[in-house]
Protein backbone atom coordinates (compact mmCIF):
# COMPACT_ATOMS: atom_id res chain seq x y z
CA UNK A 1 0.00 0.00 0.00
CA UNK A 2 1.59 3.24 -1.22
CA UNK A 3 -0.63 5.15 1.53
CA UNK A 4 -2.29 7.38 -0.89
CA UNK A 5 -6.50 8.46 -0.22
CA UNK A 6 -8.03 9.70 -3.36
CA UNK A 7 -10.50 12.08 -2.92
CA UNK A 8 -12.32 12.40 -6.82
CA UNK A 9 -14.04 15.87 -6.97
CA UNK A 10 -16.59 15.95 -10.30
CA UNK A 11 -16.61 19.12 -11.99
CA UNK A 12 -19.31 19.42 -14.70
CA UNK A 13 -20.21 23.01 -14.54
CA UNK A 14 -18.12 26.19 -14.73
CA UNK A 15 -19.73 27.13 -11.56
CA UNK A 16 -18.49 24.18 -9.92
CA UNK A 17 -15.11 25.19 -9.61
CA UNK A 18 -14.67 27.59 -7.03
CA UNK A 19 -16.96 24.71 -4.73
CA UNK A 20 -14.55 21.99 -5.79
CA UNK A 21 -11.44 24.08 -5.09
CA UNK A 22 -13.39 24.95 -1.33
CA UNK A 23 -13.77 21.20 -0.53
CA UNK A 24 -10.66 20.11 -1.72
CA UNK A 25 -9.00 23.13 1.04
CA UNK A 26 -11.39 21.59 3.71
CA UNK A 27 -10.43 18.33 3.03
CA UNK A 28 -6.57 19.09 3.08
CA UNK A 29 -5.82 17.09 0.10
CA UNK A 30 -2.03 17.46 -0.35
CA UNK A 31 -2.25 17.86 -4.47
CA UNK A 32 -4.26 17.91 -7.23
CA UNK A 33 -4.73 16.05 -10.76
CA UNK A 34 -6.48 18.19 -13.64
CA UNK A 35 -7.72 15.55 -15.85
CA UNK A 36 -8.35 16.32 -19.22
CA UNK A 37 -12.10 17.41 -19.86
CA UNK A 38 -13.48 19.81 -22.37
CA UNK A 39 -14.55 22.06 -19.13
CA UNK A 40 -10.69 22.53 -18.18
CA UNK A 41 -9.71 23.12 -21.94
CA UNK A 42 -12.37 25.96 -22.10
CA UNK A 43 -11.58 27.41 -18.42
CA UNK A 44 -7.97 26.46 -18.07
CA UNK A 45 -7.05 29.91 -16.80
CA UNK A 46 -9.49 29.61 -14.03
CA UNK A 47 -8.40 26.29 -12.59
CA UNK A 48 -4.28 27.33 -12.96
CA UNK A 49 -5.53 30.69 -11.23
CA UNK A 50 -7.27 28.68 -8.58
CA UNK A 51 -5.04 25.88 -7.91
CA UNK A 52 -2.37 28.66 -7.52
CA UNK A 53 -4.07 30.41 -5.11
CA UNK A 54 -5.00 27.10 -3.46
CA UNK A 55 -1.48 26.00 -3.08
CA UNK A 56 -1.51 23.11 -4.26
CA UNK A 57 1.22 21.15 -6.39
CA UNK A 58 -1.22 20.13 -9.52
CA UNK A 59 -0.72 18.19 -12.35
CA UNK A 60 -1.77 19.13 -15.76
CA UNK A 61 -2.48 16.94 -18.41
CA UNK A 62 -0.61 19.20 -20.90
CA UNK A 63 2.34 20.65 -21.40
CA UNK A 64 0.63 23.87 -22.59
CA UNK A 65 -0.32 24.20 -18.66
CA UNK A 66 3.05 24.10 -17.16
CA UNK A 67 4.03 27.12 -19.92
CA UNK A 68 1.22 29.02 -18.88
CA UNK A 69 2.18 28.61 -15.14
CA UNK A 70 1.64 25.42 -14.00
CA UNK A 71 3.70 23.25 -11.81
CA UNK A 72 3.85 20.18 -14.31
CA UNK A 73 2.64 17.78 -16.41
CA UNK A 74 2.16 14.32 -17.56
CA UNK A 75 0.91 13.83 -21.18
CA UNK A 76 1.07 14.35 -24.74
CA UNK A 77 2.99 17.77 -25.96
CA UNK A 78 0.28 19.01 -28.03
CA UNK A 79 2.73 21.46 -29.85
CA UNK A 80 0.05 23.00 -31.73
CA UNK A 81 -2.26 24.04 -29.15
CA UNK A 82 0.06 26.27 -27.39
CA UNK A 83 -1.26 28.13 -24.17
CA UNK A 84 -1.67 31.89 -24.37
CA UNK A 85 -3.30 35.24 -23.25
CA UNK A 86 -5.86 34.51 -25.80
CA UNK A 87 -6.29 31.06 -25.83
Amino acid sequence: MLGVTLHPIVVQELTELDQAFTAMMAARVDALIVLSARLFEWQWRRVLDLATQSGLPTMYSFRGDVVAGGLMSYGPDLAARPRGEDS
